[in-house]
């Protein structure tokens, strides 16, 4: 069997995240979503994401934080 796209949607907006993860799964993506940079850092390592969609502006830890630490 083979495995899924695996990305990784991190926005501090429920309604982007919903609306990103409904989208990417309709396109048979696996779909993982984070409300801050801290908690996808913290899914990053338990899972492995090919494409991460990142906002910049954040709470906890902004995107660029999180993109300085992945």
């Amino acid at each position: 069997m083979e495995d899924k796209f695996k990305i990784l949607v991190v926005d501090d907006e429920p309604e982007i995240l919903e609306l990103l993860k409904y989208n990417f799964s309709k396109k048979g993506l696996d779909v993982s979503v984070a409300k801050n940079g801290e908690v996808g850092l913290a899914i990053l390592e338990k899972e492995i994401a090919q494409v991460i969609v990142l906002d910049i502006m954040m709470p906890v830890m902004n995107g660029i934080e999180m993109c300085r630490k992945i």
